[in-house]
């Protein structure tokens, strides 16, 4: 029977309650099964109330389905084509073309982290997150791929939901290869304590991790309707998941006027479920990801769902009934659409369990809304506490009020349908080399049948040609002396080679000798082997290098008595390419966080701190200097940089890091504002000059590669030990900051050595002390300046930096009389006499504080 032709998926559902957990159990999966004829199951799928013996209700399943894989989690309430409550769900789906992997991490409450590495470590999944682009791309060529369905703790009233952060943790595990589906499980609103469910066990406070390998069709959204209002409030200080204070005011007044009700009506309560009030979070694009807020904490506080940090600007949500209503429909449209989905097998919603609460009886209309789209195929799930599912950008996300689709089709996904196809015309292939081989060796021995032989010779050589012209990659025939017999036509193009080029040449002609030996050796090695060998080869096409993979296969087919094999070759330069810059920016990324963590103080200097900077290249008992590089484009307007700006700035930074990173004699890192480099050259009987040499050299290239660039290098003194990170990074900081404080003709590259009196007055910018001394100091001319418009100030800087008024008037293109005037001007509104050696280095030291405080506001 054809592919085309059998049952690809069979799904099947039941849904029991009653007084017996054992009995609710086995009922429900009774149900589900009675719909399986033809496969064996693939997978269970189980969505409880808490009301039940959990353990029990899982036996009583295993007592119906046997061995198959059997997982889910508690819920707020059950969706079976509507919401219902205190009931078991059970889902049962078989496929030869789905397969199930779990693994399970426990008391995540207590340590999310060491949890989910439980939870992946596991055999079942663990080559999904480890070596995951290999393990994709080998699925790939076998026409599977794979998505995340992912349970972990909702919110309690003891414990915090930690499912933003690990949704984080495994798109960084997986590098983003699989797209993460699933909700947080609840308890019946109880907020005490909720279950994942796994075998014939349930477990208190823990996470579950189940990947689905499968070459069906799939599609994943997320949605939640929510408009956003003009109320809004910005976070000023954190502690976790607590919010402590909005807009400099104690958290819970501010979320009380945003939701409209006083907060003594709020105390104990579920912030969320007791208001109906939900909060949006714009991305980069604009779209808002919903947050909610759980409880007022002691001290005048909100937990909120999930984490946020300083800056963020908390936006009410409007619940507009339409959208809301629409939000499910779109979303399983939008899943539809993902997946290429023409023929549906099941529909799978996580739905909020606060978005009854918020809709009332509309959620009713948009659950039956949703099944209307899946055409009569059954639409299932649990209410949760919170959603993760793939955003319009494409992007794995973790939100709350919302509802996550997934939605499965009943046919093959376009890729397996292209593996299956290629393995038939190979096995079509390789049988019509075996006819051929044994009709040419019956044909051999008739000689009187000799054109005959010949016919089929050509129409084999016809059918040859015409399959290898059909196939977009380069394809050749070439014989045991390493001598290109036959170039089909996709290969010229390819190699952008003419045929007399080509053909007749022999391996020596076109490649260095040792790589021709090589691919010599296993053209001989095919031969020998009677077996087919693959290969990956570096070939110059016109003036760049490209990459090939591709395999080489014996031949019946002589050439003058030479034996002959077949090979096929793929173009793999740009995905090698890919991977490469995929793995620049891994370990770049690994190297600036293990860097800004040390000067930060997240990461104490310990011996696993020394031994990983090693792995960097790093020593600290050898001498090392820091230059800091900042960058800017020449100022060519006065409008603010816009986000595209900010995105090609960006962009331009990444590319001078990896500029620069191909040199291995220094380590660089991403220092948010600019680029930061440790160095391990020289000595220090000569470290100012190697270090300023050093520092001309990268600044060199970095113009050299983006002319239009102004780039400020500051650099540090040498230092050795635990300590040498902070304080070169710490000196070359002060080094660019001073630097700022200069005028625009000073140098470029400022050494920590060189900055003098800033070595002091750069530690000292923006602190409270500092900015006394500068009011105290230059108070009243600042004043005065803003006042009348005057530019006295920088007169002043301009006497202080000069050896006399005359050379200060030609500095600013005035009269020197001019001068004069200015100069008394200054000490009378001072009160002071600016000849006075201590009055003169206290103001100049003020005029420096001064610039350092506005450098540190911007």
């Amino acid at each position: 029977m054809k592919k085309e032709d059998q049952q690809i998926i069979e799904v099947g559902y039941g849904m029991a309650k009653g007084n017996s957990s054992f009995s609710v159990g086995m009922k429900a999966a009774k149900q589900a099964v009675l719909s399986i004829y033809v496969h064996a199951v693939s997978a269970v799928l189980v969505f409880a109330s808490v009301v039940y013996d959990l353990d029990e209700v899982l036996q009583g399943i295993h007592s119906v389905v046997g061995e198959a894989p059997v997982f889910g989690a508690t819920t707020a309430g059950e969706i079976c084509n509507g919401i219902h409550k205190e009931t078991v769900l059970v889902i049962a789906l078989a496929s030869p073309f789905l397969r199930v992997h779990c693994g399970i991490g426990t008391d995540e409450s207590k340590d999310w982290r060491r949890a989910l590495n439980e939870a992946v470590n596991s055999s079942a999944v663990k080559p999904f997150f480890y070596n995951a682009s290999e393990y994709k791309r080998a699925m790939r060529r076998q026409g599977r791929d794979a998505f995340i369905m992912l349970f972990s703790p909702g919110n309690t009233r003891q414990s915090d939901d930690y499912s933003f952060e690990i949704v984080e943790a495994l798109k960084e595990r997986s590098l983003g290869e699989f797209p993460i589906i699933g909700g947080s499980p609840a308890d019946d609103w109880r907020m005490e304590q909720n279950y994942i469910l796994h075998a014939q066990q349930a477990y208190p406070d823990s996470l579950l991790v189940v990947v689905f390998e499968t070459e069906l069709q799939f599609g994943i959204s997320l949605a939640h309707g929510f408009r956003p209002t003009d109320m809004r409030a910005t976070v000023t200080a954190v502690d976790g998941y607590e919010i402590l204070t909005l807009d400099g005011i104690a958290a819970a007044d501010v979320y009380s006027k945003l939701v409209g009700l006083p907060r003594n009506k709020l105390e104990e309560n579920h912030l969320a479920y007791t208001t109906g009030a939900t909060i949006g979070i714009a991305d980069s694009l604009g779209q808002y990801s919903v947050n909610i807020a759980n409880y007022f904490t002691h001290r005048g506080g909100i937990r909120v769902a999930q984490p946020v940090s300083v800056g963020t600007v908390f936006i009410r949500m409007e619940p507009e009934p339409d959208s809301m209503v629409s939000a499910g429909v779109e979303g399983i449209r939008r899943a539809i659409i993902r997946g290429g989905i023409t023929d549906i097998a099941l529909g799978i919603a996580y739905y909020c369990a606060l978005r009854p609460r918020i809709m009332g009886d509309k959620s009713e209309q948009e659950i039956q809304d949703m099944t209307k789209v899946l055409a009569g195929k059954p639409l299932v799930g649990f209410c949760s506490l919170g959603e993760q599912g793939v955003a319009d950008n494409g992007d794995s996300r973790h939100s709350n009020s919302a509802v996550a689709c997934l939605v499965l089709g009943s046919q093959l996904s376009q890729a397996a349908q292209i593996a299956f196809e290629n393995n038939e015309l190979l096995a079509e292939v390789e049988a019509q080399k075996e006819m051929l081989s044994k009709t040419n060796k019956v044909l051999l021995k008739e000689i009187a049948e000799r054109k005959k032989i010949e016919a089929v010779l050509r129409e084999s050589e016809t059918k040859l040609k015409d399959f290898a012209q059909a196939v977009p990659d380069i394809s050749l025939i070439i014989d045991e002396d390493g001598r290109y017999i036959e170039v089909f036509d996709s290969g010229y193009k390819l190699l952008k080679r003419s045929k007399e080029e080509l053909n007749g040449c022999i391996l020596h002609q076109r490649f260095p000798a040792e790589e021709a030996e090589a691919i010599l050796r296993q053209i001989r090695q095919t031969i020998l082997s009677d077996t087919p060998q693959c290969f990956v080869h570096e070939v110059e096409v016109g003036e760049e290098k490209r990459f090939f993979e591709g395999r080489t296969a014996p031949m019946e087919y002589l050439f003058n008595g030479k034996r002959t094999v077949a090979a096929v070759a793929i173009d793999v330069t740009e995905r090698r390419k890919a991977e490469r810059l995929l793995e620049f920016a891994y370990e770049l990324r690994r190297k600036s966080d293990f860097i800004n963590d040390i000067i930060t103080g997240n990461t104490k200097v310990d011996e696993q701190a020394i031994a990983t900077a090693k792995t960097f290249g790093i020593d600290f008992s050898i001498p090392l200097f820091c230059c800091l590089l900042t960058m800017n484009k020449l100022a060519e307007s006065t409008t603010e940089e816009t986000s595209s700006d900010t995105t090609n700035s960006e962009m331009l930074k990444n590319n001078i890091i990896e500029l620069l990173s191909r040199d291995s004699n220094y380590l660089l890192w991403d220092c948010r504002k600019g680029i930061g480099v440790l160095c391990q050259i020289g000595t220090k009987d000569d470290d100012w000059e190697n270090s300023m040499q050093f520092a001309f050299q990268l600044q060199k290239k970095i113009i050299r590669y983006a002319p239009g660039m102004v780039v400020r290098i500051g650099v540090s003194n040498m230092h050795t030990g635990t300590h040498c990170i902070n304080e070169g990074y710490r000196q070359a900081w002060s080094a660019v900051v001073a630097a700022r404080c200069q005028s625009e003709s000073s140098k470029a590259i400022n050494h920590f050595r060189d900055i003098g009196i800033a070595q002091l007055l750069a530690n000292m910018g923006g602190k409270k002390q500092a900015a006394e001394f500068v009011y105290e100091k230059l108070g009243k001319l600042i004043d005065y300046d803003h006042k009348k418009g005057t530019d006295l100030l920088l007169t002043l800087e301009k006497i202080l930096q000069n050896n006399s008024l005359k050379e200060s008037a030609e500095k600013m293109y005035i009269h020197h009389k001019t001068m004069a005037f200015r100069k008394k001007r200054i000490e009378k509104i001072l009160g002071v006499s600016i000849d006075e050696f201590e009055i003169k280095l206290a103001l100049a030291a003020a005029v420096k504080l001064y610039k350092l405080s506005n450098i540190f506001n911007e």
